[in-house]
């Protein structure tokens, strides 16, 4: 689940709010937990609150949010994305950025494929598990510091995994350290943008959701030139302290309208599963994101097998780079059509 936050409006309503999460190779978030989860909103009173103002200061929380999904997903997703095929030699060809480099240089030689598979699901798996936790957190000390936490956090993971000499360090670090410190700079996010738009709001959420893509983009580009160039340890450090620092400029940047509407934040309101629409929101998220994950992990192999598209090493390692392009640029499309009908 993401964040819940509660606004003063009409008893018992709810309105739903997509995150934001990454369109990348794993794609670890997936990507669209943001179009899948959703942000709920629930108020109990009524109130003269000041409207949205659909505008203003609210697109610079736009950037912010883009850059949050940029530097966090599009991080995750080069990180923990991989192609696998086996040859004829039974030898482990891969293609994707860091785990193709873990899987052709065998770095690790007692870690198996689904060991590299599995860094995937664990960074993604405790990024959103620690929401309830970390929304708790942003209520007590605001949403700044959590988030400037997270940056830390993920800064340090990528580091402390260039020094990785074993495949349990990197579950430690690239895992699980990962995850936390996406979580803790993402999910603070995911409020905010709901408090600056209405009539806009769907608009604003793609475009501070193609962020995610964009940074998988550019992740997917230039970390396998970094890679040759300066070797795998230091361009994780650097990975680790561009996107720290990106991420504490976009907190530094954000801005909350919670003196105005006064949100009640709550960690898990286990009384909204009772609600058949929540179920059947969540239901789907579930579903979709089992698809389009799985879809994600096997696209770039699929391209380059023999029994698929036999494309080059290169062709297929960009499939995926193309794909967080088609959502870079669709994202705010979809969002501009949900506004308009």
């Amino acid at each position: 689940m993401s964040a819940f936050q509660e606004k003063p409006k009409r008893h018992d309503e709810v309105e739903l709010q997509p995150p934001s999460i990454s369109a990348s190779k794993s794609e670890l978030m997936t990507s669209d937990i943001e179009a899948t989860e959703g942000q709920l909103l629930e108020s109990e009173t009524e109130t003269n609150n000041p409207p949205p103002p659909d505008g203003g200061y609210g697109w610079v929380c736009v950037l912010a949010c883009s850059l949050v999904n940029g530097f966090t997903w599009g991080v995750v997703s080069v990180s923990s994305s991989s192609s696998i095929s086996h040859t004829t030699s039974n030898n482990l060809q891969s293609y994707g950025v860091y785990l193709a480099y873990y899987l052709s240089t065998n770095l690790y030689p007692s870690a198996r494929p689904l060991d590299y598979a599995f860094l995937g699901g664990l960074n993604f798996g405790l990024a959103m598990f620690s929401a309830p936790f970390i929304t708790i957190l942003a209520r007590k000390f605001t949403f700044r510091p959590v988030m400037i936490a997270g940056a830390v956090i993920q800064t340090l993971a990528l580091c402390l995994a260039s020094l990785s000499t074993d495949i349990w360090h990197l579950y430690l670090t690239q895992g699980a350290l990962l995850g936390i410190g996406v979580g803790f700079a993402y999910v603070p996010s995911v409020a905010i943008l709901s408090q600056w738009f209405e009539k806009k709001r769907s608009i604003a959420s793609g475009i501070a959701a193609a962020g995610s893509g964009l940074g998988g983009v550019l992740y997917s580009f230039v970390t396998q030139p970094m890679i040759d160039k300066i070797g795998l340890p230091w361009t994780l450090r650097v990975t680790g302290l561009t996107s720290g620092t990106m991420l504490v400029i976009a907190a530094i940047l954000m801005k909350s309208r919670n003196k105005h509407i006064q949100p009640r934040q709550h960690g898990f309101p286990i009384r909204l599963l009772k609600r058949y629409d929540i179920n059947l929101l969540l239901a789907w998220s579930f579903i979709s994101m089992l698809g389009y994950i799985v879809l994600l992990f096997s696209l770039s192999d699929f391209a380059r097998s023999s029994d698929g598209l036999a494309l080059s090493p290169k062709s297929a390692a960009n499939i995926t780079a193309f794909l967080n392009l088609g959502t870079t640029l669709g994202r705010p499309c979809i969002g501009l059509l949900s506004d308009r009908f």
